[in-house]
């Protein structure tokens, strides 16, 4: 992929999750050489939110994550800005726990948002590593649809 010095939103995001597909497929092939998946997704996933969120242009209202949204243990407001927000906030802070199977395979990660130095927490989900890939996958389309409504002039 070419970078373009004009479009560094699309090619972070391009970028970070051609990284990812090829890093699961060499994990899968080779784990003992390309260990630790789940901890590559959760890198990409902190770069992509808190890319996002710097890049203030990038408005991202429109990606499907309605479902990862209803999964919230702790009740916020339902948009898809907080529930960004609350994530990068969960991930960029270290606020999440980490779920393992009886194997020691991590199958779920619980990620929580508070304000600084509280102890009550303002957001709180689990999700499952599928539920991670497809906030990466949906955050990617999303990326995509603001880029091209963006060149169109709309």
């Amino acid at each position: 992929m070419m970078y373009d010095k004009n479009d560094k939103i699309i090619n972070f995001f391009e970028r970070t999750y051609e990284n990812l597909e090829k890093y699961k497929k060499l994990n899968k092939d080779d784990k003992e050489n390309y260990p630790y998946e789940v901890t590559m997704i959760v890198n990409s996933l902190l770069g992509l939110l808190v890319f996002i969120k710097e890049n203030k242009k990038a408005k991202l209202e429109e990606f499907q994550v309605d479902d990862l949204i209803a999964k919230q243990k702790i009740e916020t407001k339902k948009s898809r800005k907080e529930f960004l927000r609350h994530m990068r906030n969960a991930v960029a802070h270290g606020n999440f726990e980490v779920n393992a199977n009886d194997n020691g395979e991590i199958d779920c990660i619980t990620f929580y948002d508070k304000y600084y130095q509280a102890e009550k927490k303002s957001f709180e989900i689990t999700l499952t590593i599928a539920d991670m890939e497809h906030l990466i996958s949906e955050l990617r389309i999303a990326v995509r649809e603001y880029r091209t409504i963006q060149m169109k002039g709309e």
